[in-house]
């Protein structure tokens, strides 16, 4: 080969090194996010504003940016860009002579109604809505209306009237917004799509089985601590643990009439764990507490009789011990034995609980 073509060739050969080496540093993979659409894109810029504007993209003041526009691009770089736009709320409030309608205006760079609402102060999370949350609001802007809540008598599930206030413009849109959706094969009066009213009577009658959430709270689970120094069956909290909470997912059955006739669980997930309560348990016998109620009454003299017109260990009037069956055993209870004492006191207990003894049982810990 002639010596000159050897030179050309080799300077080629150098170029093209270095094109591609050139193309290697540069040359970058990018995630870019608008309005939470997310795609890879290459670019051979080198800042995030570099390749918004390469892209399509001509980021101006009030835009989000993220990160800021001078950031230098690194390998999987995510670039995350949101326009500002218009978004407008009639907020509607009162009914007849007293309606009021509030308009309020703002510049935002959140892409769903939703996300845009946590920024309006004045429409509150119970406040109606008549678009759904999730409406995409374009660059060129949306607005919307919204309602505040109005008092309602609702008779659903086969329940007597309940008093409840809903965000909501018309019947169909208080249900759903109330959890309880209505289906095809359900009844409702007035017309499911009237204008709710103030005051309003809504019946909805159920038909065919119905999917529903529930939930419910969840007891704290119990450490038990064995106290010889109280009652059996005396408990004392320690320490109070939490309550938790669950979801019940079931399955309701009505009856011709729109009343729950059986629920059947689909599925429960625990939504938060319950904590753990320390209670002590008595575990002394029951008939001990009498010895030592006797012992407080009387210095545990089961025959005691000091003439004060209360008799025996657990310091029966007359009136106590006839009502309660003690004639059966003897004329007075200091004369009946320690166990038929026990036996009336037991009734007593039954019908008075521990407040026939007051000052005793309370410094027993009974009460």
């Amino acid at each position: 080969m002639h010596p000159a073509w050897r030179i050309l060739l080799a300077v080629a050969l150098v170029a093209v090194t270095v094109m591609a080496s050139i193309s290697m540093v540069y040359h970058r993979t990018v995630t870019l996010v608008v309005d939470g659409e997310k795609k890879q894109v290459g670019t051979y810029s080198q800042t995030v504003g570099e390749a918004l504007e390469s892209l399509g993209y001509k980021a101006a003041i009030g835009d989000r940016v993220e990160p800021s526009l001078e950031t230098q691009l690194g390998a999987n770089t995510t670039i995350t860009y949101q326009q500002k736009r218009p978004f407008t709320v009639e907020i509607h409030s009162g009914y007849g002579k007293r309606a009021k309608v509030e308009r309020v205006s703002i510049i935002t760079t959140a892409y769903t109604v939703e996300e845009a609402l946590k920024e309006v102060k004045a429409v509150r999370p119970s406040y109606g809505i008549n678009v759904a949350p999730d409406k995409r609001i374009p660059t060129n802007g949306l607005s919307i209306e919204a309602i505040v809540p109005r008092t309602i008598w609702l008779t659903d599930f086969g329940k007597k009237p309940v008093r409840i206030r809903v965000g909501a413009f018309t019947v169909r849109d208080a249900l759903a917004k109330l959890g309880t959706p209505l289906r095809s094969t359900d009844d409702v009066t007035p017309d499911p799509d009237a204008d709710l009213l103030p005051n309003m009577k809504i019946k909805v009658v159920r038909h065919g089985d119905m999917m529903k959430d529930r939930v419910i709270t969840l007891k704290p689970f119990e450490k038990i601590l064995k106290d010889p120094s109280q009652l059996a069956g005396i408990r004392t909290i320690v320490k109070r643990g939490k309550p938790g909470q669950a979801v019940l997912t079931e399955r309701l059955v009505f009856d011709k009439k729109g009343r729950i006739v059986k629920r059947i669980l689909i599925k429960r997930v625990v939504t938060v764990k319950p904590g753990r309560s320390t209670v002590k348990v008595g575990s002394q016998p029951v008939d001990a507490v009498w010895d030592r109620l006797a012992q407080c009454e009387a210095g545990g003299n089961w025959a005691i009789n000091t003439g004060n017109g209360f008799f025996g260990g657990l310091q029966f009037t007359q009136g106590t011990w006839e009502a309660h069956g003690g004639r059966a055993y003897a004329p007075r209870a200091d004369l009946a034995t320690r166990e038929e004492q026990i036996t009336v006191a037991k009734r007593v207990q039954a019908s008075q609980g521990w407040g026939a003894w007051p000052a005793c049982t309370s410094s027993m810990g009974l009460r």
